[in-house]
């Protein structure tokens, strides 16, 4: 499945550096919105479900990690 978007992924960085942790966290929360949109935090909601139902700890603090950050993007807390 291709994927259309209207600009490069936070990942492609010009400068030909590998991204922090942070940055990459950052990305995952924008990706999200990009191909979510409004939905984002359901599918968010249903992956950690999934996660918790599966005992993945590590996977569920990661997605309400996303969670947190998605919910910053679109209250424009951060941009």
């Amino acid at each position: 499945m291709q994927l259309r978007h209207s600009a490069p992924l936070p990942d492609a960085d010009p400068r030909g550096r590998a991204m922090t942790a942070e940055e990459e966290r950052w990305s995952e929360a924008i990706l999200a919105l990009r191909i979510h949109g409004a939905a984002a935090p359901v599918w968010i909601a249903e992956r950690i479900g999934a996660l918790a139902l599966a005992g993945d700890a590590e996977g569920i603090a990661r997605f309400k990690d996303m969670a947190a950050r998605v919910e910053a993007l679109r209250d424009g807390t951060r941009q």
